[in-house]
């Protein structure tokens, strides 16, 4: 399934750029005084959804598992989870937190390991 991701290369872009979307979007939503804090809903979202953006940005970006273009999608992925808590700063009723940012890192780091087990087996399989 990874070499079909990756051979129609277009699908996992489109998928990597609807999450990032959904997550802009998500983050503009206003909630009221009252959600402030980090629930578990909250927490499952961070790594989920990071999980989900990182791991079809690495099947987007990385083809034919050259694995060492990793680290940059990590390093953009990181910065989008930046970018999105500084984007919530500005949105009333909305927060940002450091704890967000570490949990964002969390799914990403989940997903790079998850994608490089991928990669790995799939070479061994050949």
């Amino acid at each position: 399934m990874l070499e079909a991701l990756e051979r129609f290369n277009k699908i996992p872009w489109i998928a990597t750029l609807a999450i990032g979307i959904t997550i802009f979007y998500v983050s503009s939503l206003e909630f009221g005084t009252s959600s402030t804090g980090t629930g578990n809903l909250s927490i499952i979202y961070h790594v989920g959804i990071f999980f989900i953006f990182s791991l079809l940005f690495f099947i987007s970006a990385i083809k034919r598992g050259k694995i060492k273009l990793i680290p940059l999608v990590i390093i953009i992925s990181i910065i989008y989870g930046i970018l999105d808590e500084l984007h919530q700063f500005f949105v009333p009723g909305r927060y940002s937190s450091f704890f967000d940012i570490i949990l964002d890192t969390i799914g990403i780091a989940i997903a790079s390991a998850f994608y490089l087990i991928l990669v790995l087996s799939k070479r061994r399989n050949s």
